[in-house]
C-alpha cells in the first residue's frame, strides 16, 4: 500500500524538499511515546486499523507543500491520491463559516442580528415558540443553544431542507430546536449549521450549494469539491467509498446528506489545502478570494463558559493553545469517513487528513503527530514519558468496572498481556503506563489516577482525556 500520486504543489525550494522527504518516509506517532518506542510507517498503521484509503495535504508557510494518498477508494477501486473526493463531514463547517463571513463582509448578512428577523420562525423552542437571541455569530460558534449535534445521513430518499428543520419524513433526525438559552454555553450543534444553511439561502435567494460554489469553491480553485452527493454508480466510481469498523465497504457505498452546511461537502486533500491557503492569504491581508475579516473572525473565540470541558470555539473551528502555538482544528465524523484539519494562523502551517473508514480517527491523529514531529511544530507533538515498571499490587487491586456520569457509563480496567489496560465506553482498550508519583498515562494520552485501596481494591478512578473534562468513576460492587 504505497504513497500514490504525490503532487508537490507549492512552497519554497527548501520547504518543498522537506515536504518530499516527509511524504516519502512519513512515520506515524502515537499519543504517548516511551523511550525506544519505534515510530511506524503509515501503511502498517492503516492495515492494522482496517483503513482502505487515506489522503494528506501539508501546508508550510501558508502554501500547500505537497499532497498525496495511500491505499484505495474501495477494494477494487482506483488508488487514493491528492484529488480523490471524500466526504469531509464536519470539515464542511469551516467552509460554511467562511461563506457566511464572506456574505457578512458583503453587507448581505448581519452577524449579530436575530435570525428570526430574517427568516421568521427559523429558531424555535421544542414547543414551537420563536426564540430570541439566536444570531449567526452564535450559530457559527455553537453557542446558540441549538440541539442536534450531528446527522447520520440517509441511504433512502434525500429530504428537503424544511423536512430536516421540522423533523418530517424522510428526515433522519427530530426537529432542530433551541434547547438551551442562547449565549449561555457551548453546545455542539450540526443543527445550528443547518439553520445557517437556510439563512444563507434566504439572504441570497439561491441554493446553498450554489452560493458556496460561487463565493468560495470556484474562487479558491477547489475544482474537485461539491455538494452533489451522487448516487453510487456510473460517474461516481472515483469517489472514496465509506467503510465500517471491520474495513468492509458500506452497503450503500456512502450515506447522502441534505445538511450541506454541517456535513455534506465532498472534497479532496488538495482542495481543502487550497481552502487553508485562502485563509492564510486573507489573514496576511493580501489580495485574494477571501476578505481579511474572514480569517480574523474564524480565530476569535467566543467568551462563554464551555459545557463539559469542551474546547473554546471560533467560527467553525475549535481553538487550542496560546501565542505562536495557537492552532485551529476540526474533526469530521460521517458514517464510513473520518477527517481532520489543522491550521496554525501565525505561520500558515497546517494539515488535512481524510480517510474512508470508521476507524480512521486515531490513525489520522497519529499522522498529524508524525507531521508535527517532522516539521517541529510548537504543538500537536506526542507526549514523551519515561514509563516505569507496573507494580505487582496494581495488577491485583486496580482491575474492575468503574461507573461515572449521569448516564451511568463504565470505565473498565483489565490486565492484558501482563499489564493494565483501560477502556472507555467509546473506545477500545489502551495500555496504561506508570509514570511515577502514583500517576499513570494511557496510550491515547489520557492522565489516570487511582483512589485509595480498601479491602485490597482501588475504589475510585479519575481519567482526564486530552483536552476534556475529568471522568470520575466509582468501582462497581462485586
Amino acid at each position: 500500500m504505497a504513497l500514490t500520486a504525490l503532487a508537490v504543489l507549492a512552497g519554497s525550494a527548501s520547504g518543498s524538499q522537506d515536504a518530499r522527504s516527509l511524504a516519502d518516509g512519513l512515520l506515524i506517532r502515537p499519543p504517548v511515546e516511551a523511550p525506544g518506542a519505534p515510530a511506524g510507517p503509515v501503511e502498517a498503521r492503516m492495515t492494522e486499523a482496517s483503513i482502505p484509503g487515506l489522503a494528506v495535504a501539508v501546508l508550510q508557510g501558508g502554501r500547500v507543500a505537497w499532497a498525496g494518498g495511500w491505499g484505495r477508494t474501495r477494494p477494487d477501486g482506483p488508488p487514493v491520491d491528492a484529488r480523490t473526493p471524500f466526504q469531509v463531514a464536519s470539515l464542511s463547517k469551516p467552509v460554511t463559516a467562511a461563506a457566511v463571513l464572506t456574505l457578512a463582509d458583503e453587507g448581505l448578512l448581519d452577524l449579530d442580528a436575530d435570525v428570526n428577523t430574517v427568516v421568521p420562525g427559523l429558531a424555535r423552542s421544542p414547543s414551537g415558540a420563536a426564540v430570541d437571541g439566536v444570531t449567526p455569530h452564535r450559530l457559527l460558534r455553537h453557542s446558540a443553544g441549538v440541539g442536534t449535534p450531528g446527522f447520520p445521513g440517509t441511504s433512502g430518499p434525500l429530504p428537503e431542507l424544511d423536512d430536516v428543520l421540522d423533523g418530517r419524513s424522510p428526515a433522519t433526525v427530530p426537529p432542530i430546536r433551541v434547547e438551551a438559552p442562547p449565549g449561555d454555553l457551548t453546545l455542539y450543534s450540526g443543527g445550528g449549521y443547518v439553520l445557517l444553511q437556510r439563512l444563507v439561502e434566504a439572504v441570497v435567494g439561491r441554493p446553498f450549494a450554489e452560493v458556496v460554489g460561487e463565493r468560495l469553491l470556484l474562487p479558491l480553485g477547489m475544482a474537485d469539491s461539491d455538494y452533489a452527493d451522487p448516487e453510487p454508480g456510473p460517474g461516481a466510481e472515483g469517489r472514496a467509498a465509506g467503510h465500517d469498523r471491520a474495513g468492509g465497504p458500506l452497503p450503500e457505498a456512502w450515506r447522502r446528506y441534505a445538511e450541506d452546511a454541517a456535513a455534506g461537502l465532498w472534497s479532496t486533500a488538495a482542495d481543502m489545502g487550497r481552502f487553508l491557503e485562502g485563509l492564510h492569504q486573507a489573514g496576511a491581508g493580501a489580495d485574494g478570494p477571501l476578505p481579511p475579516a474572514v480569517a480574523a473572525e474564524m480565530g476569535r473565540p467566543i467568551p462563554v463558559r464551555m459545557a463539559g470541558g469542551a474546547p473554546t470555539w471560533g467560527a467553525g473551528w475549535e481553538i487550542h493553545g496560546q501565542g505562536a502555538a495557537t492552532y485551529l482544528s476540526i474533526t469530521g465524523n460521517n458514517p464510513g469517513y473520518r477527517a481532520r484539519m489543522v491550521w496554525f494562523p501565525a505561520t500558515g502551517d497546517g494539515v488535512v487528513v481524510l480517510t474512508n473508514a470508521d476507524r480512521g480517527g486515531p490513525v489520522i491523529d497519529d499522522v498529524v503527530r508524525g507531521i508535527a514531529v517532522r516539521l517541529a511544530w510548537p504543538a500537536l507533538q506526542p507526549r514523551r514519558v519515561a514509563a516505569g515498571a507496573v507494580p505487582e499490587e496494581a495488577l491485583a487491586s486496580v482491575p474492575g468496572h468503574y461507573r461515572f456520569g449521569p448516564a451511568d457509563l463504565v470505565i473498565e480496567v483489565a490486565v492484558r498481556d501482563g499489564a493494565l489496560a483501560l477502556k472507555l465506553p467509546w473506545s477500545d482498550f489502551v495500555a496504561l503506563r506508570p509514570v511515577g508519583d502514583g500517576r499513570w498515562v494511557a496510550a491515547d494520552g489520557a492522565d489516570v489516577t487511582f483512589g485509595a485501596v480498601e479491602d485490597g481494591q482501588v475504589r475510585t478512578i479519575t481519567v482526564v482525556p486530552p483536552g476534556q473534562a475529568p471522568l470520575d468513576g466509582v468501582r462497581e460492587p462485586g
